[in-house]
């Protein structure tokens, strides 16, 4: 992104930081942790699906986004 914006790794990082409050990672997470959300409130339940939804690699990770972005606990997989 900074150099699509054609600014050093830094800079964008910290004008990103001042304009939205976090970081362009934390951004992501929080944005791919409401995808699991919405997707817990459609229906899909199995972990595939969630991660699949969310674009998380693990359960492990999602679980901490979303308690990290929301406080929404994972339900538990049988």
């Amino acid at each position: 992104m900074a150099a699509a914006a054609h600014l050093s790794k830094f800079h964008f990082l910290r004008a990103f930081r001042e304009l939205h409050g976090r970081t362009p990672a934390d951004q992501l997470r929080a944005r791919r942790a409401e995808a699991a959300r919405r997707a817990l409130a459609a229906g899909v339940r199995g972990l595939s699906g969630l991660l699949a939804c969310s674009g998380f690699g693990s359960r492990w990770s999602l679980q901490r986004a979303l308690r990290d972005h929301g406080g929404t606990p994972l339900p538990a997989t049988p």
